[in-house]
């Protein structure tokens, strides 16, 4: 099967949404809170982040209602479940597993009593927005050997603001067996796979090994645990934490990718994720600072050719205002690399943003020496526009790079911003960053290892 192509939305920072499955998948999700009466599925516009493949367009839904007048008003409970659904030959054979490995969600639905929940609504104080459950289950993420299912759930009964949360679940394409963390990895490997984990973490959200959880992050304790959630997909283990896991409502819940080349040793050779081994397999790293999200994602085209996908996406910061940034530069260096016809072609998604190859012997500028000298490597300059508006502030810039035969293949990249000042600012990172041919610290991401 050919899968289509949807892109995937990094989630940007909102108070109060558990919906971190949703935000994955493209899905805007309107909370009940203060005068909205009900969740909304939506799809997003497609203008945003990174192509994934997604399988499983066609989706069967059921819903029920029941309402009742009361004091010249019309009070209403809905119950809704949708759920992805083979429509032909060509979906792939786990499709069939679906409907009995969401057995328990179906009775969830089944037992949603209308009748009963539009009678607690007018015995007691009668609320303002009608009450719902909601449902939806969706395929999130497919692997050579696994794939994973996103639930999602949200209800309102009345109070304030409504509930919701998701659930990732984790199985085997050849026989929908249900997959725990442990059985990926190596025995006797979790706790390590804990300790990396909590570092990328920390890196991905700008915190230093020393910074306390509870005062930088929001968290409940100043100690790192694992989710409860987490999915497999083609980059990594992306790791996700439900409201009320380990931050308080007002905090967005974190998630986060933890790439298979930082735990690669870890991985059981003989189990789920042993196709992330190959040294072919794609790789993918994220950080997030300067109130933007930083992504890299490498992938072998063909023979000899390496696709470089990066995404640049501009977040709202903690006080929900526009950024007070004007521009960004993004410096990708490539120390294999010499000359500006390894870059066969590049394509920018927005085009007042400027693309600047220079290659080894050109002069650049070196801030820790304070002087100008040659370039030992190519290097790859993205300077972006329109960077105050976080709805629009989304760039993206394709590579297609001609493969030296060395390996592994590594890459440096670093972020830089101006603010409205004219002042430039750069990523404050922490520990373990190499630093690149200009004297400062980058960002370093390996394929073929």
């Amino acid at each position: 099967m050919s899968p289509s192509y949807e892109k995937r939305l990094h989630r940007p920072r909102r108070r109060g949404n558990g919906w971190a499955a949703a935000w994955r998948r493209g899905i805007a999700v309107v909370l009940c809170i203060g005068g909205i009466a009900a969740v909304s599925l939506q799809a997003q516009p497609n203008d945003d982040s990174i192509l994934v493949p997604t399988y499983g367009n066609a989706e069967r839904t059921v819903s029920k209602r029941d309402c009742k007048a009361f004091q010249s008003r019309i009070f209403c409970m809905r119950c809704t479940l949708s759920y992805p659904i083979a429509t032909d030959g060509d979906a792939p054979d786990f499709f069939h597993f679906i409907p009995r490995q969401i057995r328990d969600i179906l009775r969830q639905y089944r037992k949603c009593d209308l009748v009963e929940s539009v009678g607690e609504m007018t015995e007691n104080d009668l609320p303002e927005f009608d009450f719902y459950q909601e449902w939806e289950v969706d395929v999130s993420d497919v692997t050579p050997s696994t794939y994973t299912l996103a639930i999602q759930h949200a209800e309102f009964s009345g109070g304030a603001h409504g509930d919701e949360g998701f659930e990732f679940r984790n199985y085997r394409r050849k026989d929908g067996g249900l997959l725990g963390l442990e059985s990926l990895l190596k025995k006797g490997s979790m706790k390590r796979f804990k300790t990396i984990a909590e570092k990328r973490y920390r890196q991905i959200y700008g915190l230093s090994m020393k910074d306390d959880l509870s005062d930088k992050a929001g968290w409940f304790e100043n100690r790192f645990v694992l989710p409860e959630n987490f999915a497999i997909t083609p980059q990594g283990l992306e790791l996700a934490y439900n409201v009320y896991e380990v931050t308080p409502r007002a905090v967005e819940p974190p998630s986060f990718l933890v790439p298979y080349t930082a735990f690669r040793k870890l991985i059981d050779p003989k189990g789920p994720i042993a196709f992330a081994l190959d040294p072919d397999h794609p790789v993918s790293e994220t950080n997030n600072a300067l109130l933007a999200l930083l992504r890299l994602d490498l992938h072998k085209e063909k023979k000899g050719i390496l696709a470089v996908n990066l995404t640049f996406r501009i977040l709202d910061n903690v006080l929900q205002t526009l950024s007070y940034y004007k521009s960004s530069r993004i410096t990708v260096q490539f120390p294999s690399l010499q000359k500006t016809d390894a870059v066969l072609d590049y394509e920018v998604s927005d085009d007042e943003d400027n693309v600047t190859i220079i290659p080894a012997g050109k002069p650049i500028y070196n801030f820790k020496r304070k002087k100008t000298v040659r370039s030992r490597w190519l290097q790859v300059i993205l300077q972006t526009t329109d960077d105050q508006d976080p709805l629009h502030g989304i760039h993206h810039l394709h590579l297609r790079l001609r493969l030296p035969k060395k390996r592994p293949f590594i890459l440096y990249y670093r972020l830089e911003r101006t603010n409205d000042k004219g002042k430039v600012e750069r990523d404050p990172l922490v520990d373990g960053y190499n630093k690149g041919q200009q004297g400062l610290p980058n960002y370093t991401i390996e394929w073929g290892k």
